[in-house]
């Protein structure tokens, strides 16, 4: 679903760019409010363990990358 607006790394609205001032909380928050308070993104559409896994995915591939 992220695809069609973000890219990792790349040219696309860099996801990993968005995330680099971000906390955990603060990503799980963005990933909470998708379709509702920022309706420019479509509603996340996994449960909320998924939610959590990717949150922390994309922090730590953040951090990975800018060692």
């Amino acid at each position: 679903m992220c695809l069609s607006c973000h890219s990792m790394d790349g040219f696309r609205n860099d996801i990993l760019k968005r995330v680099a001032d971000k906390t955990l909380d603060d990503v799980l928050d963005i990933m909470e409010t998708m379709g509702e308070d920022r309706g420019f993104m479509p509603p996340f559409p996994g449960n909320g363990k998924e939610r959590e896994v990717l949150s922390a995915y994309l922090l730590n591939t953040y951090e990975n990358q800018s060692d």
